[in-house]
């Protein structure tokens, strides 16, 4: 074979090596776009109010940052949301205007009044940063710190149209409610323990019931309690 028969074989068998290689990463990224859609499909559908999003990456290289960057958004809110229910649903402040507790801080309710100053700012805290962190702006900006060029796109693409943000945003509503109740849960709780305290000399436990010396001290007591029961 001629030297120059050579060199043209030569170049046809890179050029047919590229082509196959093109076609394989091609191929790859296709592959890997797809499983992506599909996981961010699957993880839609949790429940973030008591699931994780912390699962394994089912894809790689640019897809793999995107996919990680989703999940860590969304695990990262999962988790503090989770936290905050936990708290309202503590048995310390469902109980604070509780006979058991009435009977065991007070009358002067140090415990009580100090734990409920310190739980309503860290509910605040928690929920604030969640409002936040539910609007579509602090979702772009978290893919902005952590992509770059076509991948940001792509986040960008995949938040939007397969209804993260709109879940967030669903969730942000029951925020805002939530925050407005779990407030008058604290304050009202600190405005009873309070009045309590000021007529420590008016009241006594009996019976398994708190009881006043006279009939108005009784009334504002119950009026109130109706404040928790009516928000």
């Amino acid at each position: 074979m001629s030297q120059k028969k050579k060199v043209i074989l030569t170049c046809l068998i890179i050029v047919v090596d590229c082509i196959l290689l093109v076609s394989i990463l091609s191929v790859r990224s296709a592959t890997m776009r797809n499983n992506l859609k599909k996981e961010i499909k699957d993880i839609v559908l949790l429940d973030v109010t008591k699931d994780r999003y912390n699962t394994k990456l089912k894809t790689s290289g640019k897809y793999g940052r995107i996919e990680k960057t989703i999940k860590t958004y969304m695990d990262d809110y999962a988790v503090l949301l989770q936290d905050v229910l936990g708290d309202i649903h503590d048995e310390k402040l469902t109980k604070i205007l509780s006979f058991d507790n009435y009977n065991s801080d007070g009358p002067e309710f140090k415990n009580s009044l100090q734990y409920l100053k310190d739980s309503k700012t860290e509910f605040n805290n928690k929920i604030e940063k969640l409002i936040k962190n539910s609007d579509e702006k602090s979702i772009i900006a978290y893919g902005e710190a952590n992509l770059k060029n076509s991948s940001l796109t792509s986040y960008k693409e995949l938040v939007f149209n397969y209804g993260l943000v709109n879940n967030l945003k669903a969730t942000q509503t029951t925020l805002y409610d939530t925050k407005v109740r779990v407030n008058n849960i604290y304050d009202t709780s600190t405005e009873v323990l309070n009045f309590l305290v000021k007529n420590k000399d008016n009241w006594k436990l009996e019976n398994k019931e708190i009881k006043f010396k006279n009939e108005s001290l009784y009334k504002e007591y119950t009026n109130m309690i109706k404040k928790i029961d009516t928000k």
